[in-house]
């Protein structure tokens, strides 16, 4: 079997996709327009931009973790979708949230924003770490 080399100089088996995994990826993290427009805007209201660009520093993160939990995601954002929450202003948007709390889309959208956001080179900076190349 061909291996590969890590730059820590330790070899392992190449990285690999089956079908299963691959149908997941693809229905996870393909968002329609509104669904890319309302993901955004929440991820705004839990880690705000200030000097950094805030919870869209998390966005890939988040999406990797989408692809975990699909039919999760896909629900809440359906119902933050029909609630209209990326036109919201952003005041109507944290009451929204509000009263979400307790749903677990809730509860996974934020944990996994944070985490995102403080596993980035934004949050490294924000909590005074400096990121060198």
């Amino acid at each position: 079997m061909r291996r590969v080399k890590h730059q820590s100089g330790k070899e392992h088996p190449p990285f690999s996709y089956d079908e299963r995994t691959r149908g997941i990826v693809r229905r996870a993290m393909t968002l329609t327009p509104d669904e890319s427009r309302t993901l955004d805007a929440a991820l705004a209201r839990i880690v705000p931009a200030d000097r950094d660009p805030g919870g869209l520093a998390a966005r890939a993160f988040v999406l990797g973790r989408a692809a975990v939990q699909p039919d999760a995601y896909r629900a809440g954002l359906a119902l933050l979708v029909s609630r209209g929450f990326a036109e919201l202003d952003p005041e109507r948007q944290d009451d929204l949230l509000r009263e979400m709390e307790g749903h677990p889309f809730l509860g996974l959208i934020v944990q996994h924003t944070l985490e995102g956001y403080f596993t980035s080179e934004a949050g490294f900076a924000a909590v005074g770490f400096r990121v060198t190349a």
